[in-house]
């Protein structure tokens, strides 16, 4: 009974084992299952890319921003403040030279008022002049005038005419002493002098009138100009 008993249970063993092994049933060898597939990344939304292309250029106008400064503005502003050092350089040598020039000015209108008043003082003086030269060339001419008169009154016609030889450029300087309105005064007086020039041989009466006439012309005309009251 006992042997019997042994001999079962490796049967027993064999067929517990036989259902442990899956597949041992049907006596058919089983492939292996293939490894699992990695899995599919998964497709990025529309919106990533869009901003990513949207920072790409944002980036790329950003350097070209950079590099334009770089390039560009920077040069542009160090040459703007060298021009505005040299405008400014040039405002104060403007300004030096408006200062020298109002100096130089104020010293010219200086110098003007001087000689204006030099002027003036010699505007008088030539004034003052001309009426002495007019005094001398009436108070010649009535010298003239009575050197003839005593000539006439001796009967010498030749004196007469030798008093009144250089008379001729008197009434010239007394004519040119006196306003254009006034000149026919001294052609009066000339033509008085020539009558009594003619007369004084045949005509002493006739002489002896018109140089009367020419001694009181010059009176008249001496006391218009320099008679004092």
């Amino acid at each position: 009974m006992d042997d019997l008993s042994h001999k079962d249970s490796p049967s027993q063993s064999n067929s517990e084992v036989k259902r442990e092994i899956p597949g041992a049933d049907s006596g058919v060898n089983q492939a292996a299952p293939p490894p699992a597939a990695p899995p599919s990344k998964p497709t990025q939304p529309l919106r990533v890319r869009l901003l990513r292309w949207t920072l790409g250029v944002l980036l790329l106008f950003a350097l070209g921003f950079t590099t334009a400064v770089v390039w560009l503005y920077l040069p542009m502003r160090q040459h703007a403040t060298q021009l505005q050092r040299q405008l400014q350089q040039s405002a104060q040598q403007l300004e030096a030279q408006t200062g020298q020039s109002n100096e130089r000015i104020a010293s010219l209108e200086s110098e003007v008022d001087r000689l204006s008043q030099v002027e003036s003082q010699n505007a008088d003086l030539q004034s003052q002049l001309a009426e002495q030269q007019l005094h001398s060339a009436i108070l010649a001419a009535r010298m003239d005038v009575s050197a003839a008169q005593l000539a006439l009154s001796r009967d010498d016609p030749a004196r007469l005419r030798l008093a009144f030889v250089r008379t001729p450029e008197t009434w010239d300087q007394i004519s040119d002493h006196l306003k254009p309105d006034q000149r026919k005064i001294v052609e009066d007086m000339r033509n008085l002098m020539e009558l009594a020039l003619e007369s004084a041989e045949g005509e002493p009466a006739a002489a002896e009138s018109a140089l009367d006439q020419l001694a009181a012309s010059l009176v008249e005309l001496e006391n218009a100009y320099f008679a004092r009251p």
